[in-house]
């Protein structure tokens, strides 16, 4: 089956060299929110995360490290490429995984590998 069944994830990632990250939350309003306003509501996630299907909007992403540090950013639901070089979040479905070719890389990548493989055999029994 599909990942999420083909309903919206938000996948994301990010580094902290000093103390490393201890979770992420995450929470979907209205754009324009700050990362303190009370109107969001975090749950802590684990990444590719379920989104609840708003069509329309912002998903807020926020990492908290060891120290208790926090960096957030948000992105249009709409949204198809990262925000940029340092944070990792892309909006999907697994129907646009399909649709970039992921999944056809993996196999192409795998049966490729297996043709060597047993060819190496092949070889080594003879």
């Amino acid at each position: 089956t599909a990942l999420f069944e083909g309903k919206p994830f938000a996948s994301f990632g990010t580094k902290d060299d000093q103390s490393g990250v201890v979770r992420y939350e995450i929470a979907e309003s209205n754009c324009g929110r700050n990362d303190d306003d009370a109107d969001l509501v975090w749950t802590v996630a684990v990444s590719p995360a379920p989104l609840s299907g708003l069509e329309t909007g912002c998903v807020y992403v926020r990492a908290i490290d060891k120290d208790g540090n926090m960096r957030v950013i948000s992105i249009p639901m709409k949204a198809k490429s990262p925000v940029n070089s340092d944070d990792v979040v892309t909006l999907s479905t697994a129907r646009n995984l399909y649709k970039s070719g992921i999944i056809f890389g993996i196999i192409a990548v795998t049966l490729v590998g297996l043709y060597f493989l047993i060819r190496r055999r092949k070889t080594l029994s003879s």
